[in-house]
């Protein structure tokens, strides 16, 4: 009996997706940042204490630490310092520097309530789905960052740049769902996006599982990339809509 009031909910769900156009984009954004957060979730540690070691690394050279700056040459410091991936090995595992991994995640949390706050702040002036397009945006850009550069100082920034747009994106795509996805079918529709894009990403960090993290950022990149791309689609449709509202609107007044 359960199985079968499972299979009616999703079959429900599936008729609400072939009537309306837009639940499809709306879908794949909300769960392609979901995805987003379980990668960074993982990514995020071991990328700062990596880049943290190679900041330490690289300033014990520079300001010639006992211990250190004897054992390493100095050309290799200098590459470490620059960002140069291939300057990872050597001395720089020897040298014993950690994170405070508590604070950092508390201050991600700050940065996604800050978040929040600025949203609501702007929902006042703006549309949801006008802030998601620059919420993408900066998500890209958050992502890019870390690719290009093994600061600590400036990927820590980056992350909370992403913890920032996260307090955005929740408010925004709720406000959608609750406008243009039914009650009695949103979470049935949210579960048919969730579930296999979340199966899909398992496979993903499992085929990388053995490089760098700059991978997974990568990763992240395109993923925003592709939910820009339907955020493009879901404008586009919901500008249509609009349109045509207005229009019967102005169909229905007295002449």
């Amino acid at each position: 009996a359960s199985l079968g009031k499972m299979a009616s909910k999703f079959g429900a769900g599936v008729r609400e997706l072939r009537t309306d156009p837009i639940l499809v984009p709306l879908g794949i954004i909300g769960s392609v940042y979901e995805a987003i957060w379980d990668v960074f979730l993982l990514a995020w540690t071991p990328a700062l204490e990596r880049r943290s070691v190679l900041t330490f690394y690289a300033e014990s050279v520079a300001t010639g630490v006992d211990g250190v700056a004897d054992d390493v040459d100095v050309a290799h410091a200098a590459d470490v310092a620059m960002g140069v991936e291939s300057a990872v090995g050597g001395g720089v595992e020897a040298v014993q520097h950690s994170i405070s991994h508590g604070l950092i995640f508390a201050t991600f949390m700050v940065w996604s309530m800050l978040g929040s706050v600025l949203c609501k702040t702007m929902l006042r002036r703006h549309s949801p789905e006008s802030l998601m397009g620059m919420v993408l945006l900066v998500g890209v850009f958050a992502f890019v960052m870390p690719m290009l550069t093994h600061s600590y100082t400036l990927n820590l920034v980056s992350f909370c740049l992403f913890c920032l747009t996260s307090g955005f994106n929740l408010p925004c795509i709720m406000m959608l769902r609750s406008h243009y996805i039914a009650d009695r079918v949103r979470a049935t529709v949210t579960s048919l996006f969730r579930i296999p894009l979340n199966i899909s990403v398992a496979v993903i960090l499992l085929a990388v599982r053995n490089h760098s993290d700059e991978y997974l950022f990568l990763l992240c990149a395109v993923f925003f990339v592709v939910a820009y791309g339907f955020f493009l689609r879901l404008s586009a449709l919901i500008s249509k809509r609009n349109a045509s509202d207005d229009n019967k609107t102005i169909a229905a007044l007295p002449l």
